[in-house]
């Protein structure tokens, strides 16, 4: 698989860190003030201060940055990954499937944390116990909470996409609604009776948009 060679642009900050207020650097991550964490300053943080963070955190440009938390969202996510695997367990499909705590260093050292990634056995090496692997998934599933912006989504996909990412499915489980990103070129609009794939890495798979919205739904409705 081809990489692709110029990474994004990492944004600079215009007047020093120190005078940055959280409103500043929330601006120019394109995320809200209260996902960012402050200690260390912005600008400041490594991945070892991301390591010990208790939420799943990413770093972007020297920032701890929090995923957003919702509960419907992580929902939906950990069901795609079941039947991902499920489905490679099945017709012996040799992948690695992450969720939501599994971080990748992107080719700007930035931390990103896909909702649920999907990686080739053949590629997987290295210490097993590393907290950020050396390897890139293919696929990287985001399922987006109220708080992600246009912005955030658009950077993350820059980078997945400028590291070596293949595919990129990005699921709004509220609109039901999803699109395919390749290249960082959307490919593919979803309805919710339209059907997710990904021949390349997973021959023969198939998730309607809606199944995994639904089997959430339904749980809540049981209770």
């Amino acid at each position: 698989m081809t990489v692709i060679a110029t990474p994004p642009q990492i944004r600079r900050p215009a007047v020093p860190p120190a005078i940055r207020s959280a409103a500043d650097v929330a601006a120019e991550l394109g995320v809200p003030p209260e996902r960012l964490v402050v200690n260390p300053a912005p600008g400041t943080a490594t991945e070892e201060d991301c390591a010990r963070c208790e939420r799943p955190t990413e770093l972007i440009d020297g920032t701890l940055v929090e995923k957003p938390v919702n509960n419907f969202s992580s929902g939906v996510a950990t069901r795609i990954a079941n039947l991902i695997q499920r489905f490679a367990d099945d017709n012996a499909v040799d992948v690695h499937v992450t969720g939501g705590d599994g971080s990748y260093r992107m080719v700007d050292r930035n931390l990103r944390l896909p909702d649920v990634a999907v990686t080739p056995d053949e590629r997987l090496a290295g210490d097993p116990h590393a907290a950020t692997p050396s390897w890139l998934p293919d696929l990287a599933v985001e399922v987006l909470s109220p708080s992600n912006t246009r912005r955030e989504m658009a950077d993350k996909r820059a980078e997945y996409f400028a590291s070596g990412v293949a595919e990129v499915w990005e699921i709004d489980p509220v609109q039901r609604t999803g699109r395919v990103y390749r290249g960082d070129e959307c490919v593919r609009v979803l309805g919710a009776d339209d059907a997710f794939d990904c021949e390349s890495l997973l021959p023969g798979f198939s998730m309607r948009l809606a199944d995994p919205i639904e089997y959430v739904e339904r749980k809540f409705k049981k209770s």
